[in-house]
């Protein structure tokens, strides 16, 4: 595993010493061309760079087109999970169009790649996530309009890929993608053509899943009495969790 990871992130600083060469101006789709350097055996064009959505944010993408009719094809958004993983990790080793054989030495195609029929665009998010820069958001408002602003951003550079859009995240990111839906549902003058969104084994409250994972051990006794009892202990733990995310991404159960 070590081997893979070292190898995708030498991949990568590739692709991003390629596109930093101009930092003040916005992104462009520079020279699409078929293929790309994360995956050079994909059809479909890839492009990456930079939008500042806010004050000191700059989040990386990647744009990786349809392999098959990328004029007509829908168009993905993908926030990777924790808070705090790498979209673009995720697109080189396990839904772009290629990951790595089990040494890391070769690239293979993915037979099962999300961009067979549908547009992507991965974006690093929040604020330090991956290749993207700036202090982290002191809460999950401020991701999301964060986003809201990229992807209004995004679409006005790249208006083709504003199409049937689905907005994707990954465990803990399944609550960013909900709220970043409403909000875009919420301001219909950015045009944005949102078609759906997706939770992938989303992360929505955390304490609700500690609450109930205390309360079914107790109901079928698959705990001794004495930690069971430790629920007595709930409120205060609840209370620590929620202090602890003053400095970071907050979640309400």
């Amino acid at each position: 595993m070590s081997t893979i990871l070292s190898s995708f992130h030498a991949l990568l600083l590739v692709v991003v010493s390629a596109r930093q060469d101009d930092r003040s101006s916005p992104p462009s789709l520079r020279g699409p061309q078929n293929g790309g350097v994360l995956c050079p055996l994909s059809p479909g064009a890839q492009q990456f760079g930079y939008i500042q959505p806010r004050f000191s944010y700059r989040y990386f993408y990647g744009i990786i087109e349809a392999n098959k009719s990328p004029e007509t094809s829908p168009t993905f958004l993908y926030i990777g999970g924790g808070l705090g993983g790498s979209s673009i990790g995720t697109a080189g080793t396990v839904n772009g169009p290629c990951t790595m054989n089990p040494n890391g030495a070769v690239q293979l195609l993915n037979r099962y790649s999300w961009t067979e029929d549908a547009n992507s665009i991965w974006v690093d998010a929040p604020g330090p996530t991956g290749f993207s820069e700036g202090p982290m958001e002191p809460d999950l408002v401020a991701v999301v309009e964060n986003l809201v602003h990229f992807v209004d951003g995004l679409f006005k550079d790249h208006g083709k890929l504003n199409r049937d859009l689905h907005l994707i995240g990954t465990s803990a990111s399944a609550s960013v993608v909900a709220m970043l839906g409403s909000s875009i549902v919420k301001k219909p003058q950015l045009k944005i053509n949102l078609k759906g969104v997706m939770m992938r084994h989303g992360l929505v409250g955390p304490m609700s899943i500690y609450h109930g994972c205390l309360t079914m051990a107790k109901e079928h006794k698959l705990l001794p009495a004495g930690e069971s009892e430790r629920r007595r202990h709930f409120s205060t733990v609840h209370q620590a969790f929620y202090q602890a995310g003053t400095n970071g991404p907050r979640f309400e159960s």
